[in-house]
This record gives C-alpha cells, sequence and structure tokens, in this order.
C-alpha cells in the first residue's frame, strides 16, 4: 500500500533549495543525475560509458548520519512510435541490439530522521543526507543535483515517484514476469531491468542495513507518441499517452536479498546512447550522443549522405530536428519521404530539439537546443569536448567527444537506403 505523501516544500541550502516530502514516517528527496560528457560509447553486453556506481548508494545507506533507510534509481528513457518509414528502417538497423537513445536518472532518497520527535531536525537531517549523497557521487564523478519542490512535484506527476514499482500515468500496469537472478549473478539481472525498459520507466530500489540490503525493481516499455513540447526538470522529454500503446513489458526482482558486498561492482548507465553510428574494429556497435540539453553543439564533418542519415536516425529516437540550409533542394525530397514534420522539417517552421545548420548563417539558438553542425570532412577538427562524426573515407569516421575519440565502421540499412535514395 502506497504511503501517503503532502505536498513538497522547499528547504533552504547553500546550493539553493531542496524539495522535502512527506510519506508516512519518512522524509523523500529526488536528485537528478547529469550525463556523462557526450562521447562515443561502445556496446558489447555490458553498461557502456560512464555510469553510476551502485557501491556509493550502498556506501550512503550505511552512514549513520545518512538516516537513509532507501534509495531508488528512477530511469525515464524513450522510444518514438508512430507512422511513417523512419522508425521501421531505423529498426532494421538496430536488429536485436537495445539501445536507449535518450536517458534522464533520478534518485528518490528515503530518511527516516526521526520525525515524531523533532520535525524541524527531522528536516535539516534530511536536507544533510541529501547533500551528503551528492558529494558522495561528486567524487565518484557522477554530477547531480537536488531538485526543487516545484520539480519533485512535476516528476511525480508525469512519471511516478514510488520504492520498488513504477507509477506510470499512461494506463494500467502491464502483467509482471519475475526475473530470476541465474547465473549472470546480481549485476547481470540488474542490467535485464535496465534492458526491459529501453522505452519507457525503470525503478530499481536498494534498502536494507549495513551488510545486507534488499532489492526491489521494476521496469515497463512502452512505444508512445511523445510530445516534444514537454519537459522533464532536467529537460529530457516524458512520454505522452499514445492512443494505443504498442507494446508493454515488465520486469521484476522483488524483495531479493543479498550481500550489501555483492553491489559493490555493479554499474548502471546513467546517460542516453544517442543514435548508431557504426562498429569498432571487433564489430561492436557503436553510438554517438549528439544531442541533449547538456550538449549545445555537435558536428558533422563528411558529405550531405551522411548528414542525411544521421537527421533520419535522430528523428527515430524521437528527437525533432530541423534543417537550416541554403540548399533546401537537396532535402525537401527526404523531409517529404520520411512524413513527419513534427520530427524532421526544415528550420522555419519552427523550434526543434536539435538544429541541423548546412552552410547557412548560423541560426539562433533556443535554450536547450543542440546546433549540429555539417562541415566538409576536410575542416578543422572540432573541439575535443564536442561530439563529432568525422568522415575519414568511404564507409569510415572517428566518433570522437568526451576528450575521447574511436575508428569505427559506418553502418548503413536496406530499408534506410531506400528512404534516402535519389532525394
Amino acid at each position: 500500500m502506497a504511503m501517503q505523501a503532502t505536498a513538497a516544500f522547499d528547504v533552504p541550502c547553500a546550493e539553493g533549495s531542496v524539495g522535502v516530502q512527506r510519506r508516512g514516517t519518512g522524509l523523500h528527496t529526488v536528485l537528478a543525475l547529469a550525463p556523462p560528457p557526450a562521447g562515443p560509447v561502445v556496446h558489447d553486453g555490458v553498461p557502456a560509458g560512464p555510469g553510476l556506481p551502485l557501491s556509493v548508494l550502498t556506501g550512503w545507506l550505511r552512514r549513520p548520519a545518512a538516516a537513509g533507510s532507501a534509495v531508488s534509481v528512477i530511469t525515464c528513457a524513450r522510444r518514438w512510435g508512430g507512422a511513417g518509414p523512419v522508425i521501421p528502417a531505423y529498426r532494421e538497423l538496430l536488429g536485436p541490439l537495445t539501445v536507449t537513445g535518450q536517458r534522464a536518472v533520478y534518485l528518490l532518497l528515503r530518511t527516516e530522521a526521526g520525525l515524531d520527535r523533532d520535525a524541524a531536525a527531522a528536516v535539516r537531517r534530511c536536507r544533510s543526507a541529501t547533500r551528503l549523497l551528492t558529494g558522495l557521487l561528486g567524487e565518484a564523478g557522477v554530477a547531480a543535483r537536488p531538485l526543487t519542490a516545484a520539480q519533485v512535484g512535476e516528476l511525480s506527476r508525469t512519471v511516478g515517484l514510488t520504492f520498488g514499482r513504477v507509477a506510470l500515468e499512461t494506463g494500467p500496469a502491464a502483467p509482471v514476469r519475475p526475473l530470476a537472478l541465474g547465473v549472470a549473478g546480481p549485476s547481470g539481472a540488474l542490467e535485464g531491468v535496465w534492458a526491459a525498459g529501453p522505452g519507457g520507466t525503470t525503478a530499481l530500489t536498494i534498502s536494507g542495513g549495513p551488510d545486507r540490503v534488499r532489492l526491489h525493481a521494476c521496469a515497463r516499455s512502452a512505444a508512445h507518441a511523445y510530445s516534444t513540447g514537454a519537459r522533464l526538470p532536467d529537460g529530457a522529454a516524458p512520454p505522452a499517452p499514445a492512443p494505443e500503446r504498442v507494446a508493454t513489458e515488465s520486469a521484476v526482482l522483488d524483495g531479493t536479498v543479498l550481500d550489501a558486498a555483492v553491489l559493490d561492482t555493479g554499474l548502471l548507465p546513467i546517460g542516453g546512447a544517442g543514435p548508431l553510428v557504426g562498429a569498432d574494429g571487433g564489430g561492436r556497435p557503436v553510438t554517438l550522443p549528439l544531442s541533449g540539453p547538456e550538449v549545445p553543439r555537435s558536428w558533422l564533418l563528411g558529405d550531405e549522405v551522411l548528414a542525411r542519415r544521421i537527421a533520419v536516425r535522430l528523428a527515430a529516437l524521437g528527437i525533432a530536428v530541423c534543417v537550416h540550409t541554403d540548399s533546401p533542394q537537396h532535402w525537401a525530397g527526404l523531409l517529404a519521404a520520411a512524413g513527419r514534420p513534427d520530427l524532421l522539417r526544415f528550420a522555419d517552421s519552427g523550434p526543434a530539439q536539435v538544429v541541423l545548420h548546412e552552410g547557412a548563417a548560423p541560426p539562433p539558438q533556443a535554450p536547450g537546443a543542440t546546433v549540429l553542425r555539417l562541415l566538409p570532412a576536410d575542416a578543422d577538427v572540432p573541439p575535443p569536448a564536442d561530439p563529432a562524426l568525422i568522415q575519414t573515407g568511404p564507409g569510415a569516421a572517428i566518433a570522437a567527444g568526451g576528450g575521447r575519440s574511436l575508428p569505427l565502421r559506418l553502418v548503413r540499412g536496406p530499408a534506410e537506403d531506400r528512404l534516402l535514395a535519389d532525394r
């Protein structure tokens, strides 16, 4: 049974304010996790790229000063659903690969701080516990910030904030499929929870004492039509109810008890992977985050065909792309064939999450939007921190960003080729 919640209220702190909500005998706060620097991500069956160390969460629970009784990792991912050739072409390209192109991650903290004895002291202790975990995450290389009361309320209405179960506003709960630990052990099982929800919402709750922890997890996945104007507190777009739910599944770890040390090597992804761009020397898929509120600029150095492929793949992830070009005749056929002006259109048709800029004078940049610059392959190398795809020859490129780079083989699919042919 859900605990009765009161409205969240703001508590001042050095960083601004922390939104605190009372549920039963405990106090709840929420941290938003910043994604890692955008760079190439190699997918080989384990969490790809920088992630959230579970040892930080169990370490926080072990600290008496935190008074923490539970922490829930909530992820909001997005997958596009709807008509048109763009999405099927990208799904064909992905094949069996499960990739979350966009993901927002939050930590829901519960502290048992003695509300019945001294409410004011309990609130101060809750604030200190939230700041303590923020500091521990920072030491592990994960940036986090507390949400305000208004942001907590918005997130709760949009996604639902619960421990161990995900409350979605988009329909009834799906049938639960138990998720066993199996031979892969706890780490593999937890990765399975994330893989089960590449386009929905997941929650993983860790609770317990210093030596033993209890896990609850739930993942739900569904293809939705998305409202590109809606925003979660950190800028990620949440799902809006579609007329029909295309596909839904659930996976659950319900009350599994483990030694706390077992989670010390666990790592969960905290950033979106971006679109598939190629394969490395070992044939492993490589994605590159080219957009997002935290990515003001990204780069394509290569020909127009490469730019058109990337534009189609971004649109397939539900990212609204507008093309700002002085050669609109080179793009008109593709935009018409895509048939999704809500996802792929010219820049004079309204704002978008990504402005693909080719040749023309740079457009004004809307807050939170990404300008994706298309330049010749022999142009000057972009800043190393910016994500960039640099064509080096026929079918070859370098994916770069976040201070690292990776040579790769570009990939393509028949359906995508047909969409781009003669347009």
